[in-house]
């Protein structure tokens, strides 16, 4: 078989705990140049469990596994137009000679050689080449020299499936996502996450650009529906960092790639704290972000046991009580993303409902109307 008409090209998933882990995060950045024992540390199991595990559940070697999943990488870069020397260095091959070697070992032909065969047949770019396009055109954009910045496109990305959440901002322009059906625009500074296991499209207008500056595994973070927030243009610098760092070579040392999902829900929180009023004190603050923050699990709802001086400070600085409180911010939030085209069902779920029947009753008594008519007319002329 040609390793054009190869479609198996990435390795098998390893399904053991330890090495399934250490795979997604090499699926995520094939350039970690981390050994076994590095690895062991990083998922906290050791190196004969991860050697073990990576030859029972996938026949192959950790070091045979790495390889096939670089090659697999260096693939999607040649045929998407890359050069050898790129396509190498975003794969994690130390040189150009070493992507070489492996070729020729395992295809029995040279990286020039299958580029040239497969940009014949090749389709839309990959995930991961479109993500790679989108920071080197950043990089171009953002530079001092005016005449090196490119020209800005209208670009789409064709319906696909994503393994992990990823969280898309939009550096520039306007952006559009579309996901199960439903469109969210994102103007400049918006960010969102795409959840993982369902179909999403992603696209800019002309002279727009956007980049992925973080993902999760679905593990990690549980997202039902898209989930997002706005960064003013301070976090711009911050977020290119982000940007960067999860999806380049450059990789600092000790970088978490779950920071970011603390940085988003910060910012969610803080914005969703200007719709309800919130209290000045300390303490009583505190409660409400972390409720906000909270929102959409059991726990947000239930086991609140604050203090009668938390109690007392609710009442007097927003003139309800606590409960009160946290009712009407569940019918403000969910007015909100009513509003912004979240579906009912999903916007139940992510104010803490678990029945659509209850949320539906609870938002009509708050609200005059039913969610579903709150959407369809209201939420228009607001």
């Amino acid at each position: 078989m040609s390793p054009v008409d190869d479609v198996s090209a990435y390795p098998p998933m390893p399904q053991s705990v330890a090495a399934g882990a250490v795979a997604q995060h090499l699926l995520r950045n094939p350039t970690f140049e981390h050994t076994v024992d590095e690895w062991a540390s990083t998922v906290a199991s050791s190196p004969r469990t991860i050697r073990r595990e990576f030859l029972r559940d996938t026949d192959l070697t950790f070091a045979q596994w790495r390889t096939r999943l670089r090659l697999a990488v260096a693939r999607e870069f040649l045929t998407a137009g890359y050069d050898v020397e790129h396509a190498a260095a975003h794969a994690g091959f130390g040189s150009r000679s070493g992507l070489t070697r492996a070729f020729r070992e395992h295809y029995n032909t040279t990286p020039r050689e299958f580029a040239h065969q497969a940009r014949h047949t090749a389709g839309a770019p990959s995930a991961r080449v479109t993500s790679m396009r989108q920071i080197s055109t950043l990089l171009r954009v953002m530079d001092d020299d005016p005449e090196s910045r490119p020209e800005l496109p209208a670009t789409y990305t064709t319906p696909r499936v994503n393994d992990f959440h990823v969280l898309a901002w939009t550096y520039r322009g306007e952006a559009w996502a579309r996901v199960s059906g439903a469109t969210h625009i994102r103007k400049r500074g918006d960010a969102i996450w795409l959840p993982a296991g369902i179909e999403n499209e992603t696209g800019w207008q002309s002279g727009s650009l956007g980049v992925p500056i973080g993902d999760l595994r679905p593990e990690d973070a549980h997202f039902p529906q898209p989930l997002r927030a706005h960064f003013a243009p301070a976090w711009d610098t911050y977020l290119l960092y982000c940007s960067v760092s999860a999806y380049t070579g450059l990789r600092p040392e000790n970088y978490d790639p779950k920071h970011i999902l603390d940085i988003f829900d910060t910012q969610l929180a803080a914005e969703r704290a200007r719709t309800v009023p919130m209290p000045k004190d300390v303490h009583a603050r505190k409660v409400a972000a972390e409720f906000i923050r909270r929102l959409g699990s059991t726990n947000a709802i239930k086991n609140w046991d604050v203090s009668r001086e938390v109690h007392d400070a609710f009442r007097r600085e927003t003139g309800m009580t606590f409960a009160s409180w946290r009712h009407a911010t569940r019918m403000r939030i969910a007015r909100d993303m009513l509003r912004e085209g979240a579906k009912p069902s999903s916007t139940a779920r992510r104010v803490g409902y678990s029945q659509l029947s209850n949320f539906s009753r609870d938002f009509s008594r708050f609200h005059g109307t039913s969610p579903r008519h709150y959407q369809n007319h209201e939420g228009e002329h607001e």
